[in-house]
């Protein structure tokens, strides 16, 4: 697998809302053990780990997208 295909592979997790989906993803592109290191998160050690830090991200509220009021 080139490091293209890789990347490819680790992106598609970024994109998938199932968490057990977005495991998988990462497991095509990742080893069991995977390290992520996030300056504001810290070390992130095993796919469940990274999953949920995607997940986490796709959860939060965009930054200036707040709901608009429709009274």
């Amino acid at each position: 697998m080139t490091p293209e295909e890789v990347l490819v592979l680790y992106g598609r997790a970024w994109f998938e809302r199932d968490r057990d989906q977005r495991i998988e993803a990462l497991r095509k592109a990742c080893t069991e053990d995977i390290l992520f290191v996030d300056p504001q998160l810290g070390r992130l050690h095993g796919l469940e780990a990274v999953a949920d830090m995607i997940g986490g991200y796709m959860n939060a509220p965009m930054e200036g997208h707040e709901a608009e009021d429709r009274e």
